[in-house]
Order: structure tokens, then sequence, then C-alpha cells
């Protein structure tokens, strides 16, 4: 240990800072420890001299050991904005992850108000929501891409893409929209069957119906055109 100028090094004898602790070697166990030995918290704050006066981090004991990040620096508890509980669930603006839903609690974030996720990306690049199997590193499960130079949105299932939605909010099924509304069944997909089908199972007589067609304000208008590959109706 070396004091000097106002500054303490612990495995040096030149600290760069107040506090300054080296090592050089291979071991991996924590270089600094806060220990907690009754029921109180283990906690470290960062202080400026602005409201809301800096940062909190460490375990609050009073809650199952979670580790949180509040702002402020009376207590850990205070003004969480960050918490890990245990299992490794977080919760952004909430405390308690693993009390929604278990299927989903890995990653809460919560808001009295209003709450959302922003996902950023370059002007021609694309932002991505991609689910997976564990260890399962390609892309061949499920996504949710928006591309930002096309200003337009796809979805993905087994690795293949299903929807797209246009940047005037035409809508393609298994095919790039060139009308409001296109489903496209590609060679072998629909073999023996139908592209589509619609079905309303309501139980109650009169208020079952199936599909009406609403086009245009006069008799020339096209409510309805159907072709076979060769255009023949």
């Amino acid at each position: 240990t070396h004091f000097g100028a106002g500054k303490v090094g612990i495995g040096t004898t030149s600290p760069g800072y107040q506090l300054d602790l080296r090592r050089n070697d291979t071991g991996n166990t924590p270089s600094l420890g806060i220990r907690q030995l009754g029921s109180g918290d283990a906690s470290m704050a960062f202080q400026t001299t602005t409201s809301p006066y800096g940062f909190i981090i460490g375990v609050d004991g009073s809650d199952g050991d979670k580790f949180k990040i509040s702002t402020g620096t009376e207590n850990v508890a205070g003004a969480t904005k960050l918490t890990i509980d245990t299992s490794g669930n977080v919760g952004i603006g909430v405390t308690n992850p693993d009390s929604y839903d278990s299927r989903a609690e890995k990653l809460v974030v919560g808001e009295t108000g209003d709450a959302g996720i922003t996902i950023a990306g370059g002007a021609s690049s694309d932002c991505r929501l991609v689910f997976a199997v564990t260890n399962q590193t390609d892309l061949s499960n499920g996504s949710i891409t928006y591309d930002q130079s096309s200003d337009s949105m796809a979805f993905e299932t087994a690795g293949s893409g299903r929807m797209t939605i246009s940047n005037t909010g035409k809508v393609g099924i298994a095919c790039t929209p060139s009308v409001l509304f296109e489903v496209k069944a590609v060679d072998g997909v629909s073999d023996n069957n139908f592209v589509a089908s619609i079905t309303n199972a309501e139980s109650t007589a009169g208020r079952s119906y199936g599909l009406t067609i609403a086009a245009g304000s006069n008799a020339s208008d096209i409510a309805l055109n159907i072709n076979n590959a060769a255009a023949n109706a």
C-alpha cells in the first residue's frame, strides 16, 4: 500500500487516482469487496453537486438481495431505475420483474404512464428484433425487421419472410405488395388447397356473416375480379 499526495495505491507505488487498485496476475477473484454482515444494504454512491446528486448501486438486503441502480445517494431502494434479481430477471422502471408473466419476465420495462422500448439504427440500416433457440446463433427462426431505407417492416418465421408492410401501408403476405392487400402463394406452398379461407364461428342465428366487399361509388367500379393463371374469369 502506498500513500502520497492525497492518493492511495494498492498494488502500486504510483497511484493515478485517489484510490488506485492494481493487480498483475491470472486470478479471477474480485479486487474490491463491499460486505454487509447485517440485514442492511451493501452499496456504493457516486455523488455530484446537482440534483439528483448522482447514483447509488448495490444490493438491497430488504428486497431479496436484488442488485439495484438508483438515483440519489441516500438509499439503493429510494429511486430505483434498474433492478436485477437473483434469478437474472431485469426490471427497468420496475423492481419486481419476477411478478410479471413468467413467460416474459427476463426483461420488464415499466412506467407509471406510457412505456416503450426504442431500437434506433442508421438511416440506411435495419432495426431488428430476433427470436431464437438458446445457443442457436443463426437467423433461422423468427424476426421482426424495420428497414430504415425503405421505411418498411417485415416479419419472418422459420427464417423466411412471411409478411411485409410497406411505407404506404400496403400489406403483402409472402410477397412485396403492389396493392393495398396482396397474398401470393408460390408454387408448392398451397398444393391441393385454397390460398385463403374465411370462417365465422358465431353460433347465434342472424349474426354469422362471411365477407363484405365495398368498392367505389358508381356502377363502373369493380368490387371483385376473379382470374385464373390464364387470366380467365
